[in-house]
């Protein structure tokens, strides 16, 4: 059975980006930081990051790198 993203995935790593990544405006993002002094609890850090602030690369190896800009916390 197909889905909607087997086609995606079948596109160059350019099309990737421009038809399928920059297609939102925002990419949810969940950063679990570890509880000090706190064995096996951790805080849930939840950021919407604008993709216009993110960087898409290719690499030699034709793969993509998402690089996200500095968080602070």
């Amino acid at each position: 059975m197909g889905t909607n993203l087997s086609s995606v995935f079948c596109q160059s790593s350019e099309e990737i980006i421009e038809n399928f990544l920059k297609n939102k405006k925002k990419y949810p993002i969940k950063i679990f930081k570890k509880k000090k002094n706190h064995f096996g609890k951790y805080k849930v850090l939840k950021f919407k990051i604008p993709v216009e602030k993110m960087t898409f690369k290719i690499t030699e190896d034709d793969i993509i790198e998402i690089i996200f800009p500095e968080i602070e916390m």
